[in-house]
């Protein structure tokens, strides 16, 4: 993600971003059907086969990160500029001036260090700093509100509810199609919409359809369970659309170009800790030997869904289309959050450096 945040054009950088859930939808799909083979294989043969499958997929990755070239803004950072250059020209030639790219890249850069001298991880959260990686954090924070962790475990939580276990594995795999569809869905959107009002819809959305699984969990039987999964369905739909691929693009423009990787390793950690928490708290909710609400657990999940809009709109500001220097800019001046969309450049073009 950082390398995509530090390479993509400003008119493509949402879209490219928007591709990373669609990247780990992927990577469930292909898990989910390795399980429904290996579901009727007994013995060591079925867990054997199902993580020896997964070595083969990680081929293809490293062949790609060995030959891509490395991120220009790194490379000039870290005072290799003539490597930086042949590495821009490598991304962006001939459809755009890499003598341009580069200069809007030293600029940013050079404004950057006036604010910090040093980079570590300290500086994150220095006042100059702290509010852009707050604003990450939150990022990351959001697949997690909106339900992420359940919906990777529906196959186990539809059949708590009553739906058998070869049904709930194809419900899965068909939701984890859905899911990559609305993803691509996603990216068109991050390219056209505004950030907010992608993610504020998108949050609303679902707060209204976990707020009516909850209100499903009254009644018990198939119908209960099959009207759960169709919500559940519906849910992925609404989010991959909006707020999952949004949560990235947010992520990849929101830090420094300096603290770029230090940042997201921060909210890295962020999102894996209230991920890990709520792979842990959540079952405590709906297991039967345990809070044994059902269905219900969509109350929780609505109120969470409420409280990340409501955190979104007074905290994280309209970004789409804007450059390095001007994303930096707005954070000097600091900007409201609903004040970035209205602000207008100081500069057209940053200057070249001497």
């Amino acid at each position: 993600m950082t390398y995509i945040s530090e390479t993509a054009p400003t008119c493509l950088r949402g879209s490219a971003l928007a591709l990373v859930p669609t990247g780990n939808l992927m990577g469930q799909f292909l898990g989910s059907i390795v399980i429904y083979l290996c579901n009727n294989v007994e013995g060591r043969e079925g867990y054997i086969g199902a993580f020896g499958s997964q070595f083969i997929l990680v081929i293809a990755p490293f062949i790609v990160g060995a030959l891509m070239p490395e991120s220009p803004a790194f490379l000039e950072e870290k005072g290799h500029s003539e490597k930086a250059f042949m590495a821009t020209k490598k991304l962006y030639a001939p459809r755009a001036n890499p003598m341009t790219e580069m200069r809007k890249i030293r600029a940013s850069i050079a404004e950057e260090k006036k604010m910090s001298k040093g980079a570590t991880y300290m500086t994150c959260f220095t006042k100059a700093h702290l509010r852009r990686t707050l604003i990450v954090i939150l990022a990351n924070f959001l697949p997690t509100m909106f339900g992420l962790d359940l919906l990777s475990k529906s196959s186990y939580f539809l059949q708590l509810i009553g739906m058998p276990s070869s049904t709930s594995l194809l419900i899965l795999i068909a939701g984890v199609v859905v899911g990559i569809i609305a993803n691509a869905a996603g990216v068109w959107v991050m390219s056209r919409v505004n950030r907010r009002p992608a993610i504020l819809i998108s949050l609303g959305g679902a707060t209204v359809l976990w707020a009516s699984m909850g209100i499903s969990g009254f009644w018990r039987g198939p119908v209960v369970a099959n009207v759960t999964a169709g919500l559940l369905t519906l849910i992925i739909i609404v989010c991959g659309v909006g707020v999952w691929p949004g949560s990235y693009a947010v992520m990849g423009e929101t830090s420094s170009l300096r603290l770029r990787a230090k940042t997201q390793a921060v909210g890295g950690v962020a999102q894996q800790g209230t991920s890990v928490m709520m792979s842990f708290v959540l079952p405590y909710t709906y297991n039967p030997d345990a809070g044994d609400m059902g269905g219900k657990t969509g109350f929780i999940l609505a109120g969470l869904c409420l409280l990340a809009a409501v955190l979104c709109w007074y905290f994280i500001p309209e970004m789409k289309g804007r450059s390095f220097l001007e994303i930096d800019q707005m954070f000097d001046l600091n900007l409201g959050a609903r004040e970035f969309k209205h602000w207008k450049s100081r500069e057209a073009e940053p200057r070249a450096l001497d």
